[in-house]
């Protein structure tokens, strides 16, 4: 792997900061740590018109940058359209400035429901895919797509894409944090809980979860609008 650089639109800062604490503690980039943090390596000026511009305060000629983004709402900061600019204006930036590989880690993409070809209507996922391909990222990571249908939107060799099924993440947090122990689980969760999604591309997720507690008669349900 070539040397690489960790930054983040405003979106994901704390996040990636995180991660840059975690990776730097590894034996390999310890001595790397001053050159892999880049967090606050974008710079980003809002215009009065409503416009924007993405600036890079150092060289990154010749590096792998990992770019970390997040466009969905949140209770502060930019909006979904705001940040999904940035993001673009942040990708151009980089490939401007010399980057030798551009990856962008987008957790959450929030068009990702977007994804009907049949209908006479735009496709938002593949607008920002064919955006973000057009403007030179190599790799796409990401977690539990809308659906798998989505990930053939992008062509392989142009730009790759991982998607990372959560699922695991998922049944995860939910054991440590609030089921905890086999008595939680007989008496609380397989008797109380109802696993629920509120369209039918959350159907199956759905299922699994309330396979995985062995009460899917009981607790898979469908909650239709």
């Amino acid at each position: 792997m070539n040397d690489f650089i960790i930054t983040a639109t405003r979106s994901m800062r704390d996040y990636a900061s995180r991660v840059v604490e975690y990776v730097v503690k590894m034996p390999r980039f310890s001595s790397q740590a001053e050159t892999i943090n880049g967090v606050d390596l974008l710079h980003t000026d809002l215009f009065a018109d409503g416009e924007m511009e993405v600036s890079i305060n150092k060289s990154v000629r010749g590096k792998d940058a990992i770019l970390f983004a997040n466009c969905g709402r949140f209770e502060s900061g930019p909006g979904v359209s705001e940040a999904k600019m940035e993001l673009y204006h942040s990708v151009d930036a980089l490939k401007r400035s010399q980057a030798q590989k551009i990856i962008v880690f987008e957790p959450f993409i929030s068009c990702s429901r977007s994804d009907r070809t049949t209908r006479r209507n735009s496709v938002g996922l593949w607008i920002h895919f064919k955006t973000l391909a057009g403007l030179g990222v190599k790799h796409i990571v990401t977690y539990q797509l809308h659906s798998n249908k989505s990930v053939s939107m992008l062509d392989p060799t142009i730009c790759t894409l991982d998607d990372i099924p959560a699922l695991y993440l998922l049944e995860r947090y939910l054991c440590d944090v609030y089921i905890r122990n086999m008595e939680t689980l007989k008496e609380e969760v397989r008797t109380r809980w109802a696993f629920c999604s509120v369209d039918a591309g959350g159907e199956k997720l759905g299922r699994e979860f309330a396979n995985a507690i062995n009460n899917y008669q009981k607790n898979a349900l469908y909650l239709k609008s």
